[in-house]
């Protein structure tokens, strides 16, 4: 992990989910307080970049999240992880998900972007109702 302060790892999360919204007003604080920390942390190497959110897929336009479930995972995890960079991945427009090669496809991109952790907070469809 190239971005360090004090010689610890900053760890990077990618999120599968419904993407991310951050004009939310609770998304959008976690971000300017997580800037704002690391205006003042001494980071080093890799991209100086103070905003957690370092990278979309599939684009960054395609991974705005109309649904709001992605972003409310994004601000839990800045709330107790302000240090965590997050790669955003959309794999669905709502809160389950059918299509599995989409989900297969966002977690090599997640893999190519050297995340530590994967988090899927979704359910499949599989076309049956429970009674």
């Amino acid at each position: 992990m190239a971005n360090r302060r004090n010689g610890r790892p900053r760890l990077k999360f990618a999120i599968l989910d419904t993407g991310v919204n951050d004009d939310d007003p609770w998304l959008f604080r976690a971000l300017d307080d997580a800037k704002q920390a690391r205006e003042t942390q001494d980071f080093s190497g890799g991209d100086h970049d103070t905003n957690p959110i370092v990278a979309h897929w599939p684009s960054e336009e395609e991974a705005r999240d109309d649904c709001g479930h992605g972003t409310n995972v994004a601000y839990f995890l800045l709330r107790f992880a302000p240090d965590a960079d997050l790669c955003i991945a959309k794999v669905s427009e709502g809160m389950t998900r059918d299509d599995y090669d989409k989900v297969v496809d966002a977690i090599d991109w997640a893999v190519s972007q050297d995340v530590d952790i994967i988090n899927m907070s979704f359910w499949y469809a599989d076309g049956r109702q429970d009674n």
